[in-house]
């Protein structure tokens, strides 16, 4: 059986702060970058990206990358598409048609199946990745778009300790603040940037 997750008053009043605050820095794409700080420090992680997503043409739209971006783009891209479909965790939202799932790399695979996977070889290891947590979103409320088109929130982790239960319920609770992505998928899809390996502890 698995055990209550439970949250400390603590938590929670970092959540109404997380939810309820103004947020000036509003971008021309994606999130405030206050937020997504905001995010990082509620779930810790070594890296967090929130980009944009087109599966059906294998291009990423929007990126936004903390707490480094890779100046000319993810070398590794390709790499990302080719298996990306083969991955379970990456197109589960393609796959199953859910936006809703908040789902991490141990809901679909063992250790040992994940370092079998050609996405974990040729993308995830050269990062220096190990864990995920993925919360997925419409491309944009309100505006047209096609299919494949969502927006993707990414915690990301170095070998270590996997997110937590409590980490999930925390996303799940903090989802109405990521629901307004506001950039909107075109032809001019960009390489989805990224930061090198972070060197956290949890």
């Amino acid at each position: 059986m698995t055990a209550p997750v439970t949250a400390s008053e603590r938590d929670l009043r970092t959540l109404a702060g997380i939810v309820s605050d103004h947020r000036a820095d509003l971008p021309a794409e994606g999130l405030p970058p206050s937020l997504l700080a905001d995010l990082m420090d509620q779930i810790r992680c070594d890296e967090l990206t929130f980009c944009g997503f087109d599966s059906a043409r294998r291009e990423t739209w929007f990126a936004q990358t903390i707490p480094a971006v890779v100046p000319n783009g993810d070398p590794l891209d390709r790499e990302h598409w080719s298996h990306y479909w083969d991955c379970k965790p990456s197109s589960y939202p393609d796959r199953r048609d859910d936006l809703r799932s908040i789902v991490k790399i141990a809901d679909f695979y063992s250790a040992r199946q994940w370092h079998a996977t050609g996405m974990y070889g040729d993308y995830y290891r050269p990062w220096g990745l190990e864990h995920e947590l993925q919360l997925c979103l419409p491309a944009g409320p309100g505006e047209t778009t096609g299919p494949g088109q969502t927006a993707r929130l990414f915690f990301l982790r170095g070998p270590g300790p996997d997110f937590s239960e409590r980490d999930r319920a925390l996303l799940t609770l903090l989802r109405p603040t990521c629901t307004r992505p506001t950039s909107t998928p075109n032809a001019a899809a960009t390489p989805s940037p990224r930061s090198p390996r972070g060197t956290g502890t949890y």
